[in-house]
Parts: structure tokens; C-alpha cells; sequence
């Protein structure tokens, strides 16, 4: 089976890009797209050879059966063929795809300071919803488990008195199957990292937008980013 590597493309967060940015993103998706079609039909010409094979040798065998001349390979030697046409059609989406990706990826790092505050932004409102739930369902579950407790005190009065021992006896005590864990709402790690960033890229005291962009464009010289 022909192996050729995915397109090298950078992932993308859902997030808002300028028009331009979208564009690519758009282009780039759909370009990933068309190779993932090629590749798949790359996989259905592969799985095709099989039967071609079985063709041929059935048509081998019932030939010198027959006492007539060899039907030579044409199932197979064809569908070989087809498979070497799709390789080249899956580098080329491939190609394409990669291309479309560098583009992306470029247009990312210009506009890399908008999309930081928006990645910034996103992380701090889903933390505090994040918290915000968690702390209401440990508040509902303290509650339940108070009106469960008091739903039962009938039960462990007639039990504690010796109501029903004549026919039913019983222990009082219903403790409760399993427990419900649920996860800190403390995000130290994370908010710690957004403080970070919130720092360097919004001091108190204001740093000029190029004086930013030189900065970090001697961090990006030093360290290209990762396509995935």
C-alpha cells in the first residue's frame, strides 16, 4: 500500500480572523479537503488490484482450459496503472494542500496579536463558566443529599422504634451508592499563563505596537513555528 503523508497544515482554533485570514483558512480547508478525497479513492484503487488479480487468473485458467492463448494481465496491469495516476493526483492535492497551509500560517503570524487577545479572551470567559458550573453542581449535589437524608427520616423512625419488626425489620441506615466526584474549579496553571501573557502584551506601561512586533519577530527568528 502507497503511504504518502497528510499535507502539513497548521490547526485551527475556533476563533474570529480578519476577512483576509479566512480567506486563506477557507482555501486552505478546502484544499485539505480535496486531498483527503484523492486519498481516499488512492485506497479503493489499491483494495481493486485483488480482484484484478483473481480476474486475470480465472481468465488464465479457464483459457488453458479451453486450449487458447494466454489473456496476458490487462485486469491488473490497468489497475496498477490507475493507482499510479492517483499517487500523483494525492501529491499534488497534497501539494496544494501544503501550500495553502504555508499561507495560513503566515497570515496567522501577522495578525498574531489580535488573535492572541482573542485566544486570551476565550480561555478567560470559558474559565469562569467553567467555575461557575462546577460550583453549581456541588451546591446542587449538597442539597440533594440534604433533602434525600430528610426524605428518609420516616423510615429510620420506624425502624429506630420498632414500628414494622413485627413483619419488616430493617437497618436505618441508607447510606448513599457511590460518590459523585467532581473537579476542582481552581484553573492555577492556566490563569496563571493568561496573567503572563496579559502582562507582556498589555503592560501598565503601553509597549508600541512595532516596538511589539520587533519583539516578537526576533522570537519567531529564533523559533519557527510547529506546522501539525
Amino acid at each position: 500500500m502507497t503511504h504518502i503523508n497528510p499535507p502539513a497544515t497548521p490547526d485551527i482554533a475556533n476563533l474570529k480572523y480578519s476577512k483576509k485570514t479566512q480567506a486563506l483558512i477557507d482555501d486552505m480547508t478546502a484544499k485539505r479537503l480535496d486531498w483527503a478525497q484523492e486519498d481516499t479513492k488512492l485506497a479503493e484503487l489499491e483494495d481493486n488490484v485483488t480482484d484484478a488479480k483473481h480476474k486475470d487468473a480465472m481468465a488464465l485458467q479457464a483459457a488453458a482450459i479451453a486450449n487458447e492463448p494466454d489473456p496476458g494481465t490487462e485486469n491488473t496491469e490497468a489497475a496498477k496503472r490507475a493507482i499510479l495516476y492517483q499517487v500523483e493526483r494525492v501529491r499534488h492535492a497534497r501539494s496544494k494542500a501544503q501550500k495553502a497551509g504555508t499561507l495560513v500560517s503566515k497570515a496567522l503570524h501577522t495578525d498574531r496579536i489580535a488573535i492572541i487577545d482573542e485566544a486570551v479572551k476565550n480561555a478567560e470567559v470559558g474559565i469562569e463558566i467553567w467555575q461557575k458550573e462546577v460550583s453549581l453542581i456541588q451546591s446542587n449535589y449538597e442539597l440533594l443529599v440534604k433533602a434525600r437524608h430528610e426524605s428518609l427520616e420516616g423510615l429510620r423512625m420506624l425502624s429506630n422504634l420498632g414500628m414494622t419488626k413485627d413483619l419488616v425489620q430493617f437497618d436505618p441506615g441508607f447510606p448513599v451508592s457511590g460518590n459523585l466526584v467532581v473537579p476542582q474549579v481552581r484553573e492555577d496553571r492556566v490563569l496563571g499563563l493568561l496573567d503572563q501573557i496579559n502582562k507582556l502584551f498589555h503592560p501598565a506601561d503601553p509597549v508600541k505596537p512595532e516596538a511589539l512586533h520587533a519583539k516578537l519577530g526576533t522570537a519567531e527568528a529564533q523559533s519557527e513555528p510547529a506546522l501539525h
